[in-house]
């Protein structure tokens, strides 16, 4: 009797963990298909270079916005830049546009050297592209696809885990 009971146990737990796994594939597939095109642009890094979100087509992108007097975004940096740093030679890529129209340039290179970042920082100088992804509160980062669709919105700090299972959820 025990087990029976123990067989008809591990079979509705299967059962349980396949129709989570396919619920999880189809949420995953309707996410893709309902994905918005990331509005492309080009913007000046602080090392002179220019960088193109297209550039970073095949790549799922990170792309977050963020400005120096901001305390939430000083508050995630160091989760950046280990998510950076763990993530560096994956196909994840991490895109940081500084919203630089409230910033000095100075500003930015301080905060740069101060909080040691190693990842691409671009400066949104003009703060069109801020507009163009309605930035309005900061930090804000969209998650984008390898096709370059944006999958997620998030706004306010981040952490690794959460980033992590952001873009495991696509």
């Amino acid at each position: 009797m025990a087990k029976k009971i123990l067989s008809i146990a591990i079979i509705a737990a299967a059962v349980v963990v396949i129709v989570f796994s396919i619920a999880n594939a189809m949420n995953k597939k309707e996410k893709r298909e309902n994905a918005e095109q990331a509005a492309d642009f080009t913007l000046e890094m602080l090392d002179g270079k220019t960088a193109s979100l297209s550039d970073y087509r095949g790549q799922k992108v990170v792309l977050n916005f963020w400005a120096t007097w901001c305390p939430p975004c000083k508050a995630e940096v160091p989760h950046l830049q280990n998510f950076y740093e763990e993530n560096e030679n994956s196909d994840v890529q991490l895109l940081a546009v500084n919203l630089t129209a409230s910033d000095s340039m100075s500003d930015v290179e301080n905060f740069v050297d101060g909080y040691g970042i190693t990842f691409p920082v671009l400066l949104d100088i003009d703060g069109e592209v801020g507009q163009q992804y309605e930035v309005i509160t900061i930090p804000t980062t969209y998650f984008l696809d390898e096709e370059g669709n944006i999958v997620e919105k998030y706004i306010g700090a981040l952490d690794e885990e959460t980033m992590e299972n952001i873009l495991d959820s696509y």
